[in-house]
């Protein structure tokens, strides 16, 4: 009898917990993409980037997890860049941003609830009364905002 791989299981799984992690957002136009040899070029910087060869055709803003690394984003970019059917991606800024806060509930811990009736300690017992009070916790991001390109030839024709 042949044993199943049970990996083949888990990794649809892993696909769909990770990619709810990661947004994508874009504004922009599609182009029929290119089935041949397809090689989409990546920019780091504007100051990198060739105007006169390359016509914008859109906006990404890509944001993911704390600690996804440069490389990451690029290929998120570089795959998104094929399906949108541009030529090129050029990263104008990345940053982290705080995306929300929350406070942790520590009753489990033993903290009295509001509004519960608490054991009659003497003043002498009780010493100086201080509000507890929850620590806030930040959950930080990264964000990444690039460009979709188009080769200024291509897109000419395109649109004739």
């Amino acid at each position: 009898m042949k044993s199943f791989p049970l990996h083949l299981l888990l990794l649809p799984a892993l696909f769909l917990f990770c990619g709810c992690t990661v947004d994508v957002d874009y504004t922009g136009q599609k182009f029929p993409v290119d089935k041949g040899n397809y090689n989409v070029k990546y920019f780091k910087s504007r100051q990198e980037l060739d105007l006169d060869k390359y016509a914008i055709i859109g906006r990404f803003v890509v944001t993911a997890p704390a600690r996804t690394d440069h490389y990451a984003f690029q290929k998120i970019l570089m795959e998104k860049a094929m399906e949108f059917g541009g030529d090129a991606v050029c990263r104008v800024e990345a940053f982290s941003i705080v995306s929300g806060a929350y406070t942790p509930n520590y009753e489990e811990f033993g903290a009295p609830r509001p509004g519960s009736t608490a054991p009659e300690i003497s003043p002498s017992q009780r010493g100086i009364p201080e509000a507890l009070t929850g620590e806030k916790v930040k959950v930080r991001r990264q964000r990444v905002k690039a460009l979709l390109l188009k080769e200024r030839t291509v897109l000419n024709r395109l649109l004739k």
